[in-house]
């Protein structure tokens, strides 16, 4: 290795936090005690400074750089000679925007390449790949990147368990504070207590920062899954622990989870084909709307492609809460709504609303049920074109201490359908009464429950 490239590495090493990793001199070992002074010389190999080094250093890493403080690493290139740089490129960067190159490349060979890096989030693990079209062939190196660890992270971390919209399926995650990067303490998930005959085991994230995706880290990283294989109560431990000598103890956290053999209170398919046949694009949106809403699409309480597993209103319990199976955008394609439990007729502010949003081009035949703990109390079927751009199905609500399904399914042409406007004359609100079931089509019954459109 040249001595220009060593007093570089020592220079940078010395400087700013900075690593960059090279590999061992090639040595051509001992000389052979009969060899002549000839042979000796040309056994023992090039002169120190023409010993052979890799064109570019295989590793660079940030160490311990502080929040919002910029780091600098000249990566030397050639060995001390410069290399004509084409090209080069960040990749596969983590979190976006981490690290960054000069704007412009020098026309001829350059000996230090600028990489600047910048940590956003406390104990942040930064990661990128830097790659280098140069005269000299095409290089690949590593790049990571750790800022500095801070008391910020002692703060509370919230634990939660959130629902995937895949039957039995749950995540187990925990966020950090504001400022500060998952990757800032270690939080390990353990099951305390499960059904008998549960045997589903955790499954960790991946998050491996050097060696690929596909390999994992220890397990460690802030969200896990789990498979509710049994009906029953499942007890989870959290324990978020932050690193070695910090000033801070660790956060246990105790969440439960009950997987429900009884049936579900609301359930809504929805099912479309093209009316050619065959499998071509055509996008319907199931909604599940919350009554405290006052619009399709309010963020956190309309359950569709675009919000899975919405939070609802402050105070509901995991299985108050909708999930949504995901978008299908083909024909034939299938949507469909879960929600495990109906909030309390004395709370809830009024009926859920079931509605489907048509962004088809081409003319739909579409059909939903609506499935009442597990009972069906509701089919239609309707035709819609482009020009339907909503399909106005029902409301689902509470009704003399029950749940029950009131009908609408009718076309809109609107863009924006208005869950809450008049019923027409011709739309009944209640089960077996007239179209005019209320005084103003408030769809309010004798014993104070809210049905149809109405809300408190």
């Amino acid at each position: 290795m040249s001595a220009r490239w060593l007093a570089v590495l020592a220079a940078l090493a010395a400087g700013c936090g900075v690593v960059l990793e090279a590999d061992p001199t090639v040595d051509a070992g001992p000389t052979p005690p009969d060899a002549t002074a000839a042979d000796a010389a040309a056994d023992a190999g090039p002169p120190p400074d023409a010993m052979i080094c890799d064109p570019v250093p295989p590793l660079v890493r940030f160490e311990d750089v502080a929040v919002g403080d910029l780091a600098a690493a000249a990566i030397p290139l050639g060995c001390g000679g410069g290399l004509r740089v084409q090209q080069a490129t960040l990749l596969d960067v983590s979190p976006p925007d981490a690290f960054h190159l000069p704007d412009a490349l020098p026309a001829g060979p350059v000996d230090l390449l600028r990489l600047t890096y910048r940590p956003r989030l406390v104990a942040e693990r930064a990661r990128a790949v830097l790659v280098l079209a140069t005269d000299a062939g095409d290089f690949t190196i590593p790049v990571a990147g750790n800022s500095r660890w801070s008391d910020a992270a002692c703060r509370h971390w919230d634990v939660e368990i959130i629902g995937t919209g895949i039957d039995g399926v749950i995540r187990l995650d925990a966020t950090p504070p504001p400022g500060v990067a998952p990757t800032a303490a270690q939080v390990l998930w353990a099951v305390a207590e499960r059904p008998e005959g549960s045997v589903s085991a955790l499954t960790e994230d991946f998050q491996s920062i050097l060696q690929g995706d596909e390999v994992p880290d220890d397990p460690a990283t802030p969200g896990a899954w789990f498979f509710l294989d049994v009906g029953g109560l499942y007890t989870f431990d959290c324990t978020v622990k932050p690193p070695a000598g910090a000033d801070c103890p660790p956060q246990n956290s105790r969440l439960r989870v009950q997987a429900c053999p009884c049936p579900d209170d609301v359930r809504v398919r929805l099912t479309w084909s093209v009316a050619a046949g065959g499998e071509a694009p055509a996008d319907l949106d199931l909604h599940l709307l919350h009554p405290s809403a006052a619009a399709f699409g309010a963020p956190g309480l309309d359950c569709s492609p675009a919000d899975l597993d919405p939070r609802w209103i402050a105070g509901t319990t995991a299985l108050e809460r909708p999930a949504h199976s995901g978008d299908d955008a083909t024909a034939p394609g299938f949507e469909r709504v879960q929600l495990p439990r109906a909030e309390g007729v004395d709370t809830l502010a009024g009926p859920y609303r079931v509605a489907v949003e048509n962004r088809s081009a081409v003319p739909v035949m579409a059909t939903a049920q609506i499935f009442v703990t597990e009972r069906l109390v509701w089919t239609g079927t309707r035709a819609l074109g482009p020009a339907d751009r909503w399909w106005d199905v029902a409301a689902v609500g509470w009704h003399r201490g029950e749940l029950v399904a009131a009908a609408f399914d009718r076309p809109v042409a609107d863009a924006d359908l208005d869950p809450w406007a008049p019923l027409p004359a011709s739309s009944a609100c209640l089960p077996d009464q007239p179209p005019a079931c209320a005084e103003g089509f408030t769809c309010r019954d004798d014993d104070g429950a809210l049905v149809g459109r109405c809300r408190r």
